[in-house]
Formats: structure tokens, C-alpha cells, sequence
């Protein structure tokens, strides 16, 4: 997951786009079963755009778009 991260912050970074499924088949085809569970998914999205909000690239309107962050159960 971070290096999923990783990658997409130094490309969105670099031109401004991000392609997280792409990134994550890339790292795959190198690493077998890196993000698979659906809660995985909804961590790097939440954390690119916040990301981004925190640079000026999105604005914060845009996280209320994104399904709310995955909740641990703490018993």
C-alpha cells in the first residue's frame, strides 16, 4: 500500500495525474497479492486526495465525494 503511495505521489507530483489501478497491476506483476482487500483501496484514494487537497492541486470539496475511511473495530 505505501508503495502504491509512493509512486502515485511522485507521479501525480510529476504530471499532475494518477492512475491507482494501473500503479497497483505494475507493482503486482513485481510482487504478487499487494492490495487486495477493498479497504485498501479506499486507503490510497482518501490519502492521494488528501494529499493533494494539502497541496492546492484538489480542493476539499472533492473528499466528501470519497467513501468515508474504513474503521477499525477496536474490541
Amino acid at each position: 500500500t505505501f508503495c502504491t503511495l509512493d509512486i502515485c505521489i511522485s507521479r501525480l507530483e510529476d504530471t499532475g495525474t494518477v492512475d491507482i489501478r494501473g500503479t497497483v497491476e505494475k507493482i503486482r506483476a513485481q510482487r504478487a497479492y499487494s492490495i487486495q482487500m477493498p479497504d485498501q483501496y479506499v486507503f490510497c484514494h482518501r490519502a492521494l486526495a488528501e494529499y493533494a487537497v494539502s497541496r492546492g492541486m484538489l480542493s476539499q470539496q472533492h473528499l466528501a465525494m470519497l467513501p468515508p475511511p474504513i474503521e477499525e473495530d477496536s474490541d
